[in-house]
């Protein structure tokens, strides 16, 4: 007896609600979860046989896949900065604790704990920071080759000359393209309880010569207490021998400005620096990412009465603000609770990509912290989900600090600390999560855990760099031994597979859509088969989930044989399924293949008893 309709339209709903469910089951994949390269909780930079701990950490990539730590400790009873070169295996390159970038000889003039470091393009690094061995607080520099070697002065460049009366902070750096860097930094006297501030910077060649004036070109000019009384400076390169420095000022309030020099040392944009945000609320610590296009794109926070707001703006290579006068509001719109302490890297497109800690969503009377993160284009609209990509699903609590680097594929790896017992004392634990182009978290939900409660005592100050191949490298601050040594990890993707393609032949008559299943695919993966010097490149990839891709691969006229189905991820890992897919020709496997799906689509609505009979008018 033929199907009714009404039965044809059960079974049918059946067939779908079947193809729902395992539509879902395939996109509802769990993310997969990052790879800790080395030792378990991390690797010692620094700490064996020393008996002080270690002071402000930084991270630079090396360029082949490793990373350049930078820190401060008291070894020699004062404070000297140190660094140590760790290859993509987690091997320390330089001397055990690290290389005394001071020097040789120096028995005083302690340097303060700041510091800061840029590549030197050739596998080595640039290190600045402020020394008291001529009396008042002044900037040396000096460059380390690939091997750890002094490569300038034995003690360091003064990059300007010694003021009595004058002492420098925070000096920022960034690279010249040349093989040299520019410094900047800011100066204030010692004579009227730090009675008037200024701005300076100086480049500095490959060889370590000052290329501008003997005390560095003046960037925020000299004036009374308030007038640029920093809370933090930034710098980025503008990629044609010049910078950027961002910083905020108390000259009329608490606003964020800017200004561009060239690799002459002369102001590009308007003397005294450009406005970049001017509102009625306080602006404060600029951070800056540079735009791809002489340009910067840069965030701060604006303090509130009900809290802080996260902020960004791009500036052009001219000196034009782009986006609203006032910036754009992050997070889109006012939530309650606030937001603060961004960080930001570039996205490769000409936009920004920004994380943050917030607050919206604290309930109690502590204040507990989400994490968060957008990605900005060009033009300053947001990307991803209104309101920022949540990257602490489980609730909020006490995280704090995110540190962000770019994974060099227009997405972003994000660190963080938590949770911690209280934002008195340091966390345990040190996350990190990887965010695609599309703002979808890679790794596993909270983030991966790269330090953990497992070890002892505590983890701080975080700092995160791109490993150059999709990847990132972390260094902190960690106390397990009772003492606060150096710690650093490397986290990448989880190595990709492939198990099957369907179909796994075809005719070499025409181009034949594929679905690839496996797992740890990444947005942005490429297909191709391969046999022997025969490469096929498949075209309309689209990756489903990290276990399915859809594609088509043209073997119109292709030769007959196995070939290899090889998927290699943006960050350059690859599975291959050795023979998994066949070329035949028009009366081969292929064709056999395509009977056998017909004959299997019969048997199956023969199973559940739909007819093929034409049924007679009125039956």
């Amino acid at each position: 007896m033929a199907i009714t309709r009404r039965a044809l339209r059960k079974q049918t709903d059946a067939v779908l609600l079947c193809v729902l469910v395992l539509t879902f089951l395939l996109f509802a994949a769990p993310a997969s979860q990052a790879v800790p390269l080395w030792t378990s909780g991390g690797i010692e930079i620094y700490g064996t046989g020393q008996t002080y701990g270690a002071e402000v950490v930084s991270i630079i990539p090396d360029g082949s896949g490793g990373s350049i730590v930078v820190w401060v400790d008291m070894r020699n009873s004062r404070y000297d900065v140190f660094a140590q070169k760790v290859d993509q295996d987690g091997v320390c390159q330089w001397a055990e604790n690290g290389v005394d970038v001071r020097g040789p000889g120096m028995t005083s003039g302690a340097v303060s704990a700041e510091h800061a470091v840029v590549s030197d393009g050739a596998g080595g690094a640039i290190i600045a920071w402020i020394d008291r061995r001529s009396g008042g607080p002044t900037v040396y520099v000096q460059r380390l080759n690939q091997h750890g070697e002094l490569q300038w002065t034995t003690n360091g460049v003064e990059v300007h000359a010694p003021v009595d009366w004058y002492s420098s902070r925070q000096p920022v750096i960034a690279s010249d393209g040349a093989g040299g860097a520019i410094v900047a930094w800011y100066e204030y006297d010692n004579l009227e309880w730090h009675a008037e501030y200024a701005i300076f910077a100086q480049r500095v060649n490959s060889s370590g010569e000052r290329l501008w004036s003997a005390n560095g070109v003046q960037v925020r000019g000299l004036g009374p207490f308030g007038s640029a009384t920093l809370s933090k400076l930034s710098i980025v390169a503008d990629g044609d021998g010049g910078v950027i420095i961002a910083w905020d000022d108390f000259g009329a309030g608490r606003d964020i400005y800017a200004q561009r020099f060239n690799a002459g040392g002369t102001a590009l944009w308007k003397a005294g620096g450009l406005e970049v945000c001017a509102v009625d609320v306080a602006c404060i610590s600029p951070l800056a990412a540079s735009d791809g296009a002489g340009g910067a794109i840069i965030t701060w926070w604006e303090r509130y009465p009900d809290g802080y707001e996260v902020f960004a703006q791009r500036v052009t290579s001219g000196g034009q603000c782009l986006w609203t006068s006032s910036g754009v509001n992050v997070r889109g719109m006012s939530y309650p609770g606030g937001a603060g302490s961004p960080s930001i890297t570039t996205d490769g497109r000409g936009g920004a990509i920004i994380a943050w800690a917030d607050a919206r969503n604290t309930t109690g009377a502590s204040v507990e912290c989400e994490i968060y993160v957008q990605r900005l284009d060009a033009a300053g609209t947001a990307l991803w989900t209104p309101g920022g990509v949540l990257l602490t699903p489980e609730g909020p609590d006490l995280y704090g600090r995110p540190r962000i680097t770019s994974d060099g594929l227009c997405g972003a790896i994000i660190a963080w600390q938590g949770p911690m017992e209280t934002y008195a004392y340091p966390s345990q634990i040190i996350r990190a999560q990887k965010v695609s182009p599309s703002g979808s978290p890679e790794w596993v939900a909270n983030g991966d855990i790269v330090r953990g409660k497992e070890f002892a005592g505590y983890a701080t100050d975080e700092v995160i760099a791109s490993d150059e191949h999709g990847g990132a490298i972390l260094a902190w601050r960690d106390s397990r031994s009772g003492k606060v040594d150096v710690y650093a990890q490397r986290v990448v993707n989880p190595t990709p597979s492939v198990t099957s393609i369907a179909p796994a032949a075809a005719s070499n008559l025409w181009a034949v859509d594929t679905s690839i299943v496996g797992n740890n695919f990444s947005e942005g993966a490429s297909v191709r088969i391969m046999r022997g010097s025969t490469v096929i490149e498949a075209t309309g990839v689209t990756v489903v989930s990290a276990t399915s891709i859809s594609c088509n691969i043209n073997i119109s006229g292709q030769p007959l044989g196995k070939y290899d189905v090889v998927v290699t991820n943006p960050d350059g890992q690859e599975a291959r399924l050795v023979g998994g897919f066949s070329v035949t020709d028009a009366c081969g496997q292929g064709a056999v293949a395509s009977v056998s799906v017909f004959a299997a689509t019969l048997g199956l609505m023969s199973v559940m008893g739909i007819g093929l009979r034409r049924r007679r008018k009125g039956t």
